[in-house]
């Protein structure tokens, strides 16, 4: 059947060939495979066809170069390149390259093979690329895997006939282009080529060192099954990356049949009797004839045979069962704490201890463990709290060397049986026993109660079982174990990769890999027992394929003739103890972190710290709703912060971010603390977790829209890492969705493919400020880009990390230029001056009395304290009200055209708001605070005041507030009314000032607040005489009058916008700082006169 496949693979590869050719344009192959630089100073880089420079700063011409190219379905995150690499950066030095075609080879493989001639010239114009730039193609290398491989013979042999050093090429592919095989043996001047299989990979010997591993290269001794390095073919890589290392030594093809039974034909067989000692891989000798060689795998890693099977004395400690009994501990602990050792002589302790109407569980470790290993007394206790009865521990701890315990397997297993027998005989029920085994121990339980009697007990759950030297011995017997079995795989090394019991659960990453595994005995295998244990308080749930790949961008493959249950279908499920056994059988899968306590919850581990402009602060989770629509205005901005790898809300710089936010838009500001991930000292595995951690901030984004927040007025922020949060949860949230994004250095390690196509349009609006190339990406893919300091590569505030060239970005971006730029000039009584700056508080506290008033005023465009109003309205409020006199002073943006002085509205306002927070802190009442704000400046007091706290200030008075780019649906004109506790404003004109009027009491001043009969030229136009008319009315009396009077005085006829009191009910007042703030609400009006002080009686 095999065969046939691949003679109908071979057959559709031509016709692909013939009838469909290249499906990308070469412009987009070169764009879209990428080729990462490995230097062997430990840098990486990305290099292209256009970054010469990039490439000859980390690579040496004069050294060597390397070049992996990987096979079908993979990419440069797979295991053996990252190890591939490593070996060949340690073992030739110079710079090694990976080529990472998967945006091709992700597709069915007949796709791929419609790609070829696409891949491969990109490969043959990068060969080019090193020989222009004066790299020396005698000091190349190239390894191609599978697919790969051909893409090597290709490529090197266009490049130039022999011209390359040399070609090693790992099982390549039976189904390919025949022009590459015709080429393969002329592709270097030495190709040596490692076979493995003969279903996948090529059964023809073409190039001129044909390296035949295991079984005459057919298949291998460890072969087992997909997805992992599990079958022949995709064995060539692994042997080859052990090769570095460890000896394949060549063997004659009498040897390989002594070791295999297996008879090798081959007409071009090498004598390597004549050669003297060889070995296949790197270190193999080049200079032999061309020709067949043989070399011996076996099943375990590192997978190489150092002495024939006729040199091998199988050393075997049998004994007879009466002794294994003796060696065998059965320790049994009671719910009540009591514990003993459970022998088949004293049954009347066993009786006497444990009920037998009650349950039995029984424990079973594996290899090299104990009663004192670490897990085992967790296990216990929360089998005896979870199932009461007693536990009963096998304890067989007595071999070392991990085959003699295979051959006492056979003298084992049946103590165990013995064991279930004599409790079924002294009255205990199959049906309570519960038999747990790990990895050996696995093993053990189910041949035991198979052979107690098919699913006879109640139930099993076996922890990876182990998978060296267990490939047929109890295959047929897991599944009828026990009535219900439970099998939770973690690795496909020392556990086995088939899944034969009723319901196998997959952990992490296709229970191949999991985040938690170190070093033995806690690796991949090891952690099976701990994710168990967790498993009794802590949910491990079950999750769908996709949801594995989304979150650890591994592709699950189905074990033949397994159902996969869709759980998005069915009720909320757990592995491990807790399962629900009535689920159907089939494979099943759940996710694990690197912590404990290992279960995925990326919702749990990640809080959302939200920051109100009130100062206060809460988590806002996914249940909260009603505490986040009660802290946080729906028609107010959001605004959210995600931090980079190893930060956290406790990084220097976010508190200040944040602050700068909350002033400058207002409305709440959320910080993503995903520091329970991002603490992980291993970037790699910082990334792996990018896609559970993303989905998260589009789930919090999808909340926040769902409650009514406008994502208009969503504005993103990300670091590092987090910008590539930002990017893709954008996106994912929708395509232009988001007000706006500003990313800040965006990671370039390992992030070149996953949201290249997707920053662009994560927001409507969105900015990139790059400050490194090496942390940092070297693409300029945002809207807008910022280069900051050299080119956006290194900056002269930079020191170590994490203040380099990457961790200076949010420095930058976080440090305030309007608060640099703009002066606060404080006045005193005596009429001492100081300039007041937020890092300067005892100054302020040591000539500003906390318990007295304060007053801040605000100039307008244009204007500056030399301008002709402020230090007499200085003066004025000195006299008045006393305490300290705080002038506004931003000339250095009012000094600039009107529309670029309303682009800085936001960080002028923020600054402002910032000081009377300042004031606050320090003991100032705002009670006792007030402010006055002339055209542009009105604007920013009645916004400064708001964000301050709505209706906090005890007083703002606004001097014609500026009409131009402040319309009625201008934030600070809604907010203006409740931006202090009294708020007036005084209208004089309707050109620069506003026509609206939106204050609590709106004071139209001369003709209807339109025009003034005083007014001359400028600044002392209608507009600019409006702090003229406020500064005089310290002293001179601008009374309200009835419309009426107005009209006839200077013969106009008066609009009303709002109410208007009839002035001749309420007791006399008059406009400015004298103003009686009890009366009602309304529009107003006062008579002014031609020459000063314009009032008129």
């Amino acid at each position: 059947m095999l065969k046939f496949f691949n003679i109908f693979i071979l057959f559709i590869s031509i016709s692909i060939h013939n009838h469909f050719g290249q499906c990308d344009t070469q412009a987009q192959y070169e764009a879209n495979i990428k080729f990462y630089g490995y230097a062997s100073n430990g840098s990486n880089f990305l290099t292209n066809f256009n970054n010469n420079v990039t490439l000859l700063e980390f690579c040496d011409p004069n050294e060597n170069y390397t070049i992996i190219v990987h096979g079908w379905t993979e990419s440069i995150y797979s295991i053996w390149v990252q190890n591939l690499k490593d070996s060949f950066v340690k073992a030739r030095q110079g710079c090694v390259f990976v080529m990472d075609y998967s945006i091709y080879s992700v597709a069915d493989y007949f796709t791929l093979l419609s790609n070829f001639f696409g891949i491969q010239a990109v490969l043959t114009r990068k060969l080019r690329q090193f020989d222009e730039l004066g790299f020396n193609p005698d000091n190349a290398l190239l390894f191609g895997f599978s697919f790969g491989s051909h893409l090597v013979f290709e490529a090197a042999y266009q490049y130039g006939p022999r011209k390359i050093a040399r070609a090693d090429c790992c099982d390549p592919a039976a189904s390919s282009h025949q022009i590459s095989v015709t080429h393969a043996k002329d592709a270097a001047k030495d190709v040596q080529c490692i076979h493995t299989s003969s279903d996948i990979g090529t059964i023809n010997r073409y190039c001129q060192k044909n390296v035949n591993m295991g079984n005459c290269g057919l298949s291998q001794p460890a072969a087992l099954i997909p997805p992992f390095v599990t079958i022949s073919h995709f064995m060539c890589p692994v042997i080859y990356v052990n090769a570095f290392d460890n000896d394949f030594k060549m063997v004659t093809t009498a040897d390989v049949y002594q070791a295999t039974m297996f008879s090798c034909a081959s007409t071009q067989v090498v004598d390597i009797t004549k050669l003297g000692p060889l070995v296949m891989g790197f270190r193999m000798n080049m200079s032999v004839p061309n020709g067949d060689y043989y070399s011996l795998t076996r099943i375990l890693p590192p997978y190489n045979i150092v002495l024939l099977i006729s040199s091998i004395l199988v050393l075997g400690i049998f004994g007879v069962g009466a002794q294994f009994e003796t060696n065998i501990i059965f320790r049994t602990f009671t719910t009540n704490g009591t514990t003993f050792n459970s022998t088949f002589t004293n049954n009347d302790t066993l009786l006497e201890m444990c009920n037998v109407t009650e349950n039995i569980t029984i424990v079973v470790h594996g290899w090299k463990e104990s009663i004192n290993t670490e897990w085992t007394k967790d296990l216990i206790g929360n089998y005896s709290a979870a199932r009461g009865g007693c536990v009963i521990f096998m304890d067989y701890n007595k071999t070392t060397d991990f085959y003699v315990l295979v051959t006492q397997f056979v003298s084992i297993q049946p103590v165990l049986l013995r064991k279930l027998r004599q409790l079924e005989q002294l009255g205990y029920n199959p049906n309570n026993f519960f038999l747990f085994g790990f990895s050996y121990g696995a093993h053990l339980v189910f041949e035991a109660a198979y052979n107690f009697g098919s699913r006879k007990i109640g139930r099993l759950d076996a922890c990876d079982p182990a998978g060296p030297y267990f490939t047929d011995l109890t295959k047929i017997h897991a599944m009828d174990a026990a009535k219900d079995v439970q099998c939770i795989h973690t690795s496909t090394d020392n556990g086995t990769p088939y899944r034969y019991c009723q319901k196998n659960v997959l952990l992490g990453k296709c229970g191949i890999l999991q985040d938690a595994a170190s070093s033995p005995p806690k690796g991949n295998h090891g952690m099976c027992p701990y994710f168990y244990t967790s498993a009794f308080n802590h949910n491990f749930k079950l999750v769908t394929k996709n949801d594995v790949y989304k979150a650890t961008w591994y592709l699950c493959t189905l074990a033949v003739g397994k159902p996969e249950p869709d759980v998005s279908k069915m009720q909320p499920n757990v592995m491990g103890f807790r399962m629900n056994m009535s689920l159907p059988d089939g494979q099943y899968y759940a996710l694990t972190s690197k912590n404990p306590p290992y279960n995925a919850q990326y919702e749990a581990n990640i809080i959302f710290r939200t920051f109100t402009t009130n100062g206060t602060t809460f988590n806002s989770t996914f249940i909260n709703n009603e505490t986040m629509l009660e802290m946080c205005n729906v028609t107010e901005n959001i605004t959210i912060v995600v931090h980079g790898w190893k930060e956290s809300i406790n990084t220097e710089w976010t508190k200040d971010l944040i602050g700068n936010y909350s002033a400058a838009r207002g409305g709440c500001v959320i910080f993503m603390d995903y520091f329970f991930y991002s603490k992980n000292t291993d970037f790699y595995i910082l990334v792996t977790q990018f896609p559970g951690i993303m989905p998260v901030l589009v789930r919090k984004l999808r909340q926040l829209e769902q409650l009514g927040y406008n994502p208009d007025n969503f504005f993103l922020f990300g670091f590092s890492y987090g910008a590539h949060l930002v990017f893709e949860a954008g996106y994912n949230f929708g395509m232009n969705k988001v007000g706006r994004l500003d990313a800040c250095d965006p990671a370039g390690p390992y992030f070149t493919d996953l949201t290249k196509i997707h920053e662009m349009d994560a927001a409507k609006d969105v900015q990139c400020i790059h400050t490194s190339t090496d942390n940092g990406t070297p693409y300029r893919y945002c809207q807008k880009n910022v280069l900051l300091g050299k080119c956006g590569i290194l900056q002269d505030a930079a020191s170590s990390p994490p203040k380099g060239n990457h961790g200076m970005c949010p420095y930058f971006y976080t440090t305030n230029q309007y608060e640099n730029n703009i002066i606060f000039r404080v006045f005193q009584p005596d009429w001492i001056q100081f300039n007041s700056t937020f890092d300067d508080n005892a100054t302020l506290l040591a000539n500003c009395n906390p318990m007295e008033n304060y007053t801040i005023i605000v100039h307008g465009w244009g204007e500056s304290i030399r301008s002709v109003w402020p230090l007499t309205l200085i003066g004025q409020f000195l006299d008045m009200r006393s305490g300290c006199v705080i002038f506004m002073d931003y000339f250095f943006y009012s000094k600039l055209g009107y529309a670029t002085l309303v682009s800085h509205f936001k960080g002028i306002q923020a600054v402002l708001t910032r000081k009377l927070r300042q004031l606050d802190e320090l003991g100032f009442d705002a009670n006792n605070g007030v402010m006055f704000g002339f055209s542009f400046g009105s604007h920013l007091a009645f916004e400064g005041g708001y964000q301050f706290g709505p209706r906090k200030l005890a007083r703002i008075d606004a001097c014609d507030p500026a009409g131009p780019s402040f319309p009625a649906s201008a934030i600070s004109v809604k907010h203006a009314k409740d931006s202090a506790q009294n708020v007036q404003c005084i209208h004089t004109s309707s050109d620069k000032g506003t026509t609206l009027r939106y204050c609590q009491k709106s004071i139209n001043m001369g003709r209807c607040g339109i025009t003034q009969i005083g007014a001359t030229s400028p600044p002392l136009m209608s507009h600019g005489l409006c702090p003229i008319f406020y500064r005089n009315a310290f002293t001179s009396d601008f009374n309200l009058v009835p419309k009426k009077l107005i009209e006839t005085t200077f013969k106009v006829t008066c609009y009303n916008k709002t109410i208007s009191p009839n002035v001749t009910l309420l007791s006399p007042t008059r406009m400015g700082i004298r103003l009686d703030t009890t009366i009602p609400d309304g529009e107003y009006y006062s008579i002014t006169g031609k020459l000063s002080p314009f009032n008129l009686i």
